[in-house]
């Protein structure tokens, strides 16, 4: 099946380099985009936010039968008893399900925690949203392995003997946090080399999953580096895409890989913790020429600015064309309790 001109076009355009499509129909577009991790001259940290939308392709796809809780019916046997139960170095599950249909449940992804050969059980239970009859696929979380190697070879980040003097990948940790990740080298007595958390110099952090497809990287110390660029392979999300933003920090990619803009992000301004600055609202980081820019969608009356995309230094500036390309994430700090969701659909057709 060739996919149509207009969509190779449509994705090139947004820094899509490679697009094709197996012979199956059932196969997902496969493709890859590209993201820089800027030069470092030395001194200050030099930063880089990237989405990498590009995904695993899926290990499964099928229909639930039934629901039961928290577990998903297939009606067959149709999986290997335990064929999705891993989890990373946190203890978070490294497969999801994502629901590509039902009214409340398409788009969303909820992690595993285990499965038998007819059925499949969620880290939460959703049960009073999901409906027998849903269609769902299974998909495998990147990884920091996937990205960068096992063994730092992919891109060879800087690595070091603690976090202060190397490359460090800044990652979502699930609960309103970010966790810092580096690759170390030391003798087996001081921790060994590999992947390591910024408070744990002896766990093994290869496996450490990345949420929302984004990372945030950090270029420390003295010494001089030259740009990477990052190549992110794999298959592309087809129908709607719904991330979860909780209470805290929240590193989070557009699903999609094709460029977006602030207003057309998939934040509905009606969920947000919104006011008079950004002090008080939930705000949104982009980054911009190594510098973060803070926006937040403000309430206020006419007179005073009104309502609408700001940023922090413009109160009467419309800011909601704000642009964020196909390899740029952005940083999210929700204000408020209550999760709220950044769903789109499928921007482009094929």
């Amino acid at each position: 099946m060739n996919i149509p001109q207009k969509t190779l076009s449509l994705l090139a355009g947004a820094s899509l380099f490679a697009l094709s499509s197996l012979s199956a129909v059932t196969t997902d577009p496969v493709g890859y985009v590209t993201a820089e991790i800027p030069a470092h001259a030395g001194g200050s940290s030099t930063v880089a936010l990237i989405n990498l939308p590009m995904l695993p392709a899926p290990d499964f796809t099928g229909t639930v039968a039934t629901v039961s809780g928290a577990q998903l019916n297939l009606g067959s046997a149709l999986l290997s008893a335990g064929q999705f139960d891993a989890t990373d170095s946190n203890g978070l599950p490294l497969y999801r399900v994502e629901f590509t249909s039902g009214a409340e449940t398409e788009g969303l992804s909820v992690g595993i925690t285990s499965n038998t050969a007819d059925s499949i059980t969620l880290a939460e239970d959703i049960s009073s949203i999901l409906s027998d009859g849903v269609t769902i696929l299974v998909r495998k979380f990147t990884t920091l392995a996937d990205v960068f190697g096992a063994d730092n070879s992919t891109y060879g980040l800087t690595s070091g003997s603690n976090a202060n003097n190397a490359d460090v990948v800044y990652l979502e940790d699930n609960a309103g946090g970010i966790t810092r990740y580096y690759y170390q080298v030391a003798p087996p007595f001081a921790g060994g080399s590999g992947w390591r958390s910024a408070s744990s110099n002896t766990v093994d952090q290869a496996n450490a999953r990345i949420n929302w497809n984004a990372i945030l990287i950090s270029r420390n110390g003295s010494s001089a580096r030259d740009a990477i660029e990052v190549v992110n392979a794999g298959s592309v999300k087809l129908g709607k895409s719904s991330s979860t933003i909780s209470n805290g920090l929240n590193l989070i990619g557009y699903q999609f890989p094709v460029g977006t803009t602030l207003g057309t992000l998939g934040i509905n301004s009606a969920d947000l913790q919104s006011g008079s600055n950004a002090n008080n609202s939930d705000v949104i980081y982009v980054l911009d020429g190594g510098s973060f820019t803070r926006y937040f969608y403000q309430t206020a009356p006419p007179f005073a600015g009104g309502s609408g995309w700001r940023s922090a230094s413009s109160n009467t500036v419309d800011a909601s064309g704000t642009v964020i390309s196909p390899t740029a994430a952005v940083l999210v700090q929700r204000r408020a309790a209550s999760p709220i969701y950044m769903s789109s659909d499928q921007p482009f057709t094929l």
